[in-house]
């Protein structure tokens, strides 16, 4: 048996309704190991969740504040609530 580990891990939620079906995706913690990172993994992991999901109307991301995050979700098409017409909040414990 070969050796396998995980390198790259997404974590969906959901949210549906009876009548619309399928209404927002949510999308957190996006995990890729630094060994495997800036190889295009990621992008393609969150590109196929986008295309899978095309449908559903809304797509909602909430991560932290680091080094190169804001680049990599507005490369993959996101638009950051700070600077476009949605707003966001969170209440953290």
């Amino acid at each position: 048996m070969r050796n396998t580990h995980i390198i790259c891990f997404v974590f969906l939620l959901f949210n549906t309704h009876k009548i619309k079906g399928l209404t927002i995706v949510y999308i957190q913690d996006i995990l890729v190991l630094n060994a495997y990172q800036n190889k295009g993994i990621a992008s393609e992991l969150l590109q196929r969740i986008l295309n899978k999901y095309k449908n559903v109307r809304q797509k909602v991301l909430l991560t932290e504040e680091a080094s190169g995050v804001r680049y990599f979700y507005e490369k993959n098409g996101f638009e950051s609530c700070d600077q476009g017409l949605l707003v966001a909040f969170a209440k953290m414990n």
